[in-house]
């Protein structure tokens, strides 16, 4: 079956994207928003069920559509991806009693294909081979499809779609925004973003003071992640880690008075509202350089700006 899916774009233009790919399963029951049942009697008098698709457009398509995010989705991070997830996780991720299935999504160019295989085995999802929990497979088949609205070459999706599946979604995200992090510092609680890159295929590096990195496994970003992106106290480990913590937990020993302090000054650096701030002051000037109508005005006070506009 070919699956059209609609997606809403950013901006201001509220238009839609549009990601095309092959789904294909042997047990299109379990599949209930896609197929339906029909009965149809056979030649010895016996019935049996055969399932087609729910509902085709005149392109031979099935047609979905992921949510347009609203103002109490701004609390996520990509709030269009988290929309997107949980419409796949309805569609595409069926709950069974321990029931086994197996799906193949698939992307086809010009120049060649490229196929996903996904389903559940027991207890355990797995993607192309490798398991994975139902949350995080939700994850990465939404970034997979949202990525197909904007390739048209077998090798770049390839690419992606290998990264995709080898990076959990939360390292994936850091890699490419920075990884949260907060701590205090004189009673009042600091968010910040942490320069994030990869240096094997194993391992991560985090910059914690200037032009410092220290080194941790996917596997331990994974779990920092889930504490300080999603707020999570499981890990003992980095569960209220301090600034202290954090570098010997990095570095392998603990800081020097003049490490420490070098290390809290680069973090207060690179606070989250700063950058939020930061980039807000720079749109404003982009607008005023693009369009003649908008006027850009600095008041003696720093902090306060104001947009004037004509017509």
């Amino acid at each position: 079956m070919k699956i059209q899916y609609r997606i809403p774009s950013v901006g201001d233009q509220q238009g839609w994207v549009t990601s095309s790919f092959l789904f294909r399963t042997g047990q299109k029951k379990y599949f209930k928003t896609l197929y339906r049942g029909v009965v149809r009697r056979l030649d010895n008098g016996e019935r049996e069920v055969y399932y087609k698709p729910t509902s085709l457009n005149h392109f031979g398509e099935f047609s979905l559509q992921s949510s347009r995010p609203s103002l109490q989705d701004g609390k996520y991070d990509n709030p269009v991806q988290k929309l997107l997830a949980d419409s796949i996780t309805l569609n595409f991720i069926p709950k069974t009693e321990n029931e086994n299935y197996m799906c193949t999504l698939g992307f086809k160019y010009r120049d060649g294909e490229c196929f996903i295989v996904y389903g559940r085995k027991g207890t355990q999802h797995h993607i192309d081979g490798k398991r994975i929990s139902k949350k995080d497979l939700a994850v990465t088949l939404s970034k997979i499809i949202m990525r197909g609205a904007f390739v048209r070459n077998v090798d770049t999706m390839d690419d992606y779609i290998e990264k995709a599946i080898h990076f959990p979604p939360n390292v994936l995200h850091a890699i490419e925004n920075r990884s949260p992090y907060h701590f205090y510092h004189e009673g009042m609680k600091q968010e910040v973003l942490i320069n994030t890159k990869l240096i094997s295929n194993d391992e991560c590096a985090l910059e914690i003071s200037e032009g410092v990195w220290g080194a941790i496994s996917l596997k331990d970003l994974n779990v920092y992640l889930n504490t300080f992106r999603h707020n999570q106290s499981k890990s003992k480990v980095w569960y209220r880690a301090t600034p202290d913590k954090l570098w010997t937990l990095l570095m392998g020993q603990e800081p020097t008075d003049i490490q420490r302090k070098l290390c809290v000054a680069w973090l207060m650096q690179n606070r989250k509202q700063n950058m939020v701030e930061d980039r807000a002051t720079q749109l404003l000037h982009e607008m005023d350089a693009e369009y003649p109508q908008i006027s850009l005005v600095q008041f003696r006070n720093p902090m306060n700006k104001a947009l004037f506009v004509r017509g």
